[in-house]
């Protein structure tokens, strides 16, 4: 559970239809209504339509990447896509969790139910940040990530944890996460379903093959995030 209603970076490490997986614990609007309806495009809907899903588009002009997504119906969580979302609680809360009446929070554990991605894994960058996520049901070892693509990205990333004020990033640099939440221990571990920024520091763009590989991940757990 959060102490507060922040939003959080996540990735799943299954492909599956949004409204019928993350959905199904929590409510994931975008839609101007009243609640519990959903619309036809799946969200649930409230009074003021504000979207609490969102992808990162490195192509738009600044201040305009965060993209919300289309619908929950027809659009699906695909491994190493990162998203930031808005975790408001358990969606069995009910609608006192979006007209804003219930603020306390509550756990809960996102599911998805796929085929786990697995084996080594291509991934597309572009120059400059590029948002992804960790695809695998296991921690991997940010270090060895960078090593072996050493040629296409810095060795940080950037990361968010709702413990921290807002817009403060957590960063990873020569061996050491600055900002760093409590609870984090292993500062190159990046969880099961964390999603972050690297960045791409020449130019132009390319599709990385293997960008990440069965050898990245780790046995050794990152206890800052579950």
């Amino acid at each position: 559970a959060k102490a507060a209603r922040k939003s959080i970076f996540v990735g799943s490490p299954v492909t599956a239809r949004i409204d019928t997986s993350w959905q199904r614990q929590i409510h994931i609007t975008g839609a101007i209504g009243t609640c519990p309806a959903v619309s036809s495009n799946g969200f649930d809907v409230t009074l003021t339509g504000n979207p609490s899903m969102f992808t990162y588009t490195h192509a738009n002009p600044s201040g305009q990447r965060w993209v919300k997504i289309n619908n929950t119906n027809l659009t699906s969580l695909t491994p190493t896509s990162g998203y930031r979302l808005l975790v408001r609680g358990n969606r069995s809360a009910g609608c006192t969790l979006l007209d804003g009446s219930a603020q306390a929070a509550t756990a809960v554990t996102l599911q998805a139910i796929g085929v786990l991605a697995q084996g080594d894994i291509a991934e597309g960058l572009f120059e400059g940040f590029n948002f992804i996520a960790n695809p695998y049901q296991s921690p991997i070892n940010f270090d060895n990530v960078a090593s072996d693509n050493s040629t296409n990205i810095d060795a940080s990333y950037w990361t968010y944890n709702p413990e921290n004020n807002n817009g403060v990033f957590s960063v990873y640099n020569a061996g050491v996460l600055t900002n760093k939440p409590a609870g984090y221990t292993n500062d190159n571990i990046n969880a099961t379903g964390q999603a972050f920024f690297v960045r791409k520091s020449t130019a132009g763009g390319t599709s990385v093959t293997n960008f990440f590989r069965e050898s990245h991940k780790s046995t050794t757990a990152q206890p800052g995030l579950s």
